[in-house]
């Protein structure tokens, strides 16, 4: 009788001790995403017959402006990568509904207006699948310079 009562409680013990495993992979821990360092930016392609000329690029959203030469007094400071002739990069931070970008020419001391657009941006995330990765990315924008 005591090897039948000791077989009936270890077998409870591994029946509960089974569920208690199943539930456990049932029902997850709540997710945990750390704050990685991702920045949105935004990609200016730039065309036209005075694509060429263009030595700066000035971005502005509703946060602020990037004034060249000189920073603005205040809002948000954008610093252009220009990653070749014609492409230029933002990195914005944020992602921002409207932009208004200018290309300028000439030397720093005394830069010239070669073309100025606004434009409304769609974002979407880059992994759509994935909870913990936040990055976005919209369309390059395509500015003119005659």
């Amino acid at each position: 009788m005591q090897q039948r009562t000791a077989a009936i409680t270890a077998g409870a013990v591994g029946v509960a001790g089974l569920t208690a495993i199943l539930i456990a992979g049932a029902v997850a821990p709540p997710l945990i995403c750390t704050a990685e360092g991702y920045v949105e930016s935004v990609d200016i392609k730039v065309s036209g017959s005075g694509a060429a000329d263009v030595t700066a690029m000035g971005f502005c959203t509703d946060e602020g402006c990037e004034r060249v030469p000189a920073h603005p007094a205040k809002g948000r400071y954008y610093e252009a990568t220009r990653r070749n002739a014609h492409l230029w990069n933002f990195p914005t931070g944020t992602a921002p509904a409207h932009v208004a970008v200018t290309a300028y020419g000439g030397p720093r001391e005394a830069h010239t207006t070669l073309a100025t657009q606004g434009y409304d941006l769609e974002w979407r995330r880059i992994y759509p699948g994935d909870q913990c990765r936040f990055w976005r990315e919209t369309d390059p924008l395509r500015l003119q310079v005659p």
